[in-house]
């Protein structure tokens, strides 16, 4: 019996009698099944983001950075010496290999090797889906040590001088750093640096350089690039990831032109000149606006510029400061507090992805800043109330 209605069945499916109900039913069962998959997939997806960030942004997390909370800075302000500041920041956890009685020259070649330690360290833990990102953030410590290069070898400096100056960062192996220490001219140096990603804009840029004679146009031609990396990297990311870097993007890109607005208006730079030190277009700093702050006759006007933009008010607390000194440094500074304070609230909005790992290295580099301001003032017998001033810490002004 059991055969034949196998049989009955089969012949019943042949013969298309299926009941409409019964395929119906099944048609719907499989659509279901499907969007479920589907759903499950982007749910899965998230999931997975996650997962890949739990180990790095735990590790940063456990790092943590002290030297930007009011406890740790106040208790190195208040050392009587560099060797007891620099006991409080090894205590900190910064693997400090220098002597308490180094140079302040030695103290900032550590301190930037030490940042581009963790710079390449931090590239090489964060998950596949932003390490592009990355990479390109990287490149921003190597264009640093390109443009050092340059500077030291068109001033004619020593090589044994320049040694002391410059060390490796992320493709810049130490092999090649020490080639282009030996190199004969700046011209020889963008020869060696032609199998690398960063020959072909040093080659464009090198007829500017014979007809200004500076080094500004590989300058620029290397912030152009690493710039264009910076923005291009955003779309090779994983899309869940963009919005937070983004972001950190914009607000780096629009407080780095108001810096070079600054500058350039305190430099008495022309407008058309300071026009091609720009960084790319941010969010709230527009081409319009950078077009006004180039045209600025006063950093008084550069202020104006910036009334509907988030960095007025950072701005605004600092001007006096600015006028009673003739320094930019309490502007810039409350620029930086601005940048530092826009990472930590990105990090708590986009906590499961990468903005934790952005803030703990920006942060780093206002923790070295922090630091090396410290121990100048004791160098310099400054008083503490004024070092507070240079300090860039989590919570607001100084």
């Amino acid at each position: 019996m059991a055969a034949g209605g196998d049989v009955l069945g089969l012949s019943l499916l042949s013969e298309g009698s299926v009941p409409p109900s019964i395929l119906a039913a099944v048609f719907a069962l499989l659509l279901f099944m499907i969007l479920f998959i589907t759903k499950m997939m982007g749910y899965f997806k998230v999931l997975l983001n996650i997962v890949t960030f739990t180990y790095p942004n735990a590790v940063v997390s456990v790092k943590g950075n002290p030297c930007i909370q009011e406890r740790a800075l106040n208790r190195l302000i208040e050392s009587g010496s560099i060797p007891e500041v620099l006991a409080l920041v090894r205590s900190y956890g910064f693997g400090i290999d220098i002597g308490d009685y180094a140079t302040m020259e030695e103290i900032d070649r550590w301190f930037e090797e030490y940042f581009r330690r963790e710079c390449t360290e931090i590239e090489h833990m964060a998950p596949d889906s932003v390490q592009p990102f990355f990479r390109a953030f990287c490149m921003f410590q190597e264009t640093e040590v390109l443009k050092a290069a340059f500077r030291l070898k068109h001033a004619r400096v020593a090589a044994r001088e320049m040694e002391s100056l410059l060390g490796p960062a992320g493709i810049l192996s130490q092999p090649l750093v020490q080639k282009m220490i030996d190199a004969r001219n700046v011209d020889e140096q963008v020869r060696l640096l032609q199998p690398t990603v960063y020959g072909p804009p040093l080659l464009s840029a090198l007829g500017d350089v014979a007809m200004e004679r500076t080094t500004l146009p590989f300058e620029r031609a290397l912030d152009t690039f690493a710039c264009e990396h910076l923005r291009s990297s955003l779309a090779h990311s994983d899309a869940l990831q963009t919005p937070a870097l983004m972001s950190f993007v914009a607000f780096y890109f629009d407080i780095t032109n108001i810096k070079i607005a600054l500058r350039g208006v305190r430099d008495g730079v022309e407008m058309a000149v300071l026009a091609q030190y720009f960084l790319p277009m941010g969010h709230h700093i527009t081409r319009e606006v950078q077009k006004r702050m180039a045209e600025a006759r006063s950093v008084q006007d550069i202020h104006a510029h910036l009334q509907h933009t988030p960095y007025f008010e950072a701005f605004d607390s600092a001007l006096l400061a600015y006028e009673k000194s003739g320094s930019l440094q309490p502007i810039e500074a409350a620029l930086d507090r601005a940048l530092l304070e826009a990472v930590i609230r990105l990090s708590l909005v986009y906590h499961s992805g990468p903005a934790p790992l952005l803030r703990y290295l920006v942060a780093k580099k206002f923790e070295l800043q922090n630091v090396r301001a410290i121990i100048w003032g004791l160098q310099n017998r400054i008083a503490p109330e004024t070092v507070k001033t240079l300090l860039i810490r989590q919570g607001g002004a100084a």
